[in-house]
């Protein structure tokens, strides 16, 4: 039924802009997307594919904005076959139909767009990454008007064995891809990704940080997130992805981009197993899982050897900085929010061994060495002993490392500040403020 419905919509929209009704096309999605703020007099359209950056970007009384969401995949299928609709095969895609199918998605655009800046005086599209393909003829078609593509860049935070892999796959896209302003970014890893790689100018490559992050900072404030003495509850942040393919090679720019397993399924199952085995033995505390959804939640079940799972709590809905304000220590590795986390003062474990360990797998990995700012461990029987001990003593303890320097050192290189200012570096950067 949902087919019907959605071939029976196209068809109406075919006609709609066959009859040159391209005004009330644009206006019925200006209705269905807008977020208007009273006394905005500038928009944006916002594309918030796999990035809630851009989701809390509509959040600034600012602008006004359009959140395409779900019909930034809906309009591009209207003109283009399934097969092209990805970032690994759009640009690929050079066939004679293909060309044809991207030059009338973008001709119609353009009327779509000159609509936009007529009522609502768009000024911006952003996106979440460079080759996504929904927002390659917006841009195109945009560059027409003056409207500006900005990508708020959201896989920046790698450790830095990956970086050389990432810039690879820039400068290849970016001798197909000629639509894009400017680039913000997190922070340093980032900027080194794009730097030098011709996809935009060294001077439109912004450090601005993660609204995601900042959020984190203005719910907790940065202070006194620990001192519930109350608080029963200890986490781990469980991303896997799966195991490495046959024949990976750690060296290859197509692995340094590759993301299953977060480069360390090893430690992974060895760190979800032991943390199982640590609920059933201390069960007067919460031991929680935090997955990303549903399906992640019973892959991360699926690592697991132990018999009874019974004590893990698996939550894919509460968000961090709830993890946060109810953990007594927060476990992860080689995930941005492990830095997000050092950017409070929660109690932080990062397990090195296995991978971490690894002389070539090591820096593919991030925060790999001990420190001042965080607890590491370097074995499942010293992950154990750790954390029993800290049980034992209901964290009143002075083995934890909190070192508020040494956090706000990493912190800054990978996300450049959290400090609440987030949206206001971004405004500067559109505003032509550097």
């Amino acid at each position: 039924m949902k087919k019907i419905l959605s071939r029976f919509i196209k068809f109406l929209i075919r006609v709609c802009l066959y009859l040159n009704l391209h005004f009330l096309f644009a206006f019925l999605i200006m209705k269905i997307t807008g977020i208007n703020n009273s006394g905005a007099k500038e928009g944006i359209i916002v594309f918030g594919r796999i990035s809630s950056d851009l989701e809390l970007l509509t959040k600034s009384k600012k602008y006004n904005y359009f959140y395409l969401h779900r019909l930034q995949f809906f309009i591009p299928s209207i003109f283009l076959d399934r097969e092209i609709m990805s970032q690994k095969k759009y640009f690929d895609a050079t066939d004679r139909k293909s060309q044809e199918q991207k030059q009338q998605l973008e001709k119609h655009l353009l009327k779509l767009l000159k609509y936009f800046k007529e009522k609502a005086n768009v000024k911006y599209i952003f996106a979440a990454s460079y080759n996504f393909f929904e927002h390659q003829e917006w841009a195109n078609a945009g560059k027409e008007l003056g409207i500006e593509l900005i990508i708020y860049y959201k896989e920046g935070v790698l450790a830095d064995g990956r970086i050389d892999g990432a810039k690879f796959y820039i400068e290849e896209a970016a001798k197909k891809i000629n639509n894009v302003d400017k680039v913000l970014v997190y922070g340093e890893t980032g900027y080194k990704h794009f730097v030098n790689t011709n996809l935009v100018d060294n001077s439109q490559i912004y450090k601005v940080g993660s609204l995601k992050a900042d959020e984190l900072y203005k719910n907790l404030k940065i202070s006194n997130s620990n001192s519930n003495k109350n608080k029963k509850t200890i986490t781990l942040f469980a991303f896997p992805a799966g195991e490495f393919p046959k024949g990976f090679d750690a060296n290859s720019y197509y692995s340094q981009q590759w993301h299953a397993g977060y480069w360390c399924p090893n430690l992974w199952k060895e760190t979800i197993n032991e943390f199982a085995k640590l609920s059933n033995k201390f069960t007067n505390y919460e031991f929680l899982v935090k997955t990303k959804s549903p399906p992640s939640t019973e892959l991360v079940k699926s690592f697991i050897d132990v018999e009874n799972k019974d004590n893990l709590v698996f939550s894919d809905e509460i968000t961090t900085s709830e993890v946060c304000q109810k953990s007594n220590l927060v476990i992860a590795f080689n995930s941005t929010v492990l830095i997000e986390v050092l950017s409070t003062d929660v109690n932080c474990l990062v397990p090195q061994w296995h991978e971490a360990l690894d002389p070539i797998f090591k820096d593919k990995l991030f925060l790999t060495e001990t420190s001042k700012g965080y607890n590491s461990v370097h074995s499942a029987m010293e992950f154990n002993k750790f954390i029993s001990s800290l049980i034992v003593c209901d964290f009143d303890t002075t083995d934890l490392k909190n070192d508020r320097k040494s956090r706000q050192s990493i912190v800054n290189y990978y996300l450049e500040a959290v400090d609440g200012n987030v949206m206001k570096r971004i405004h500067q950067v559109l505003n032509g403020i550097s």
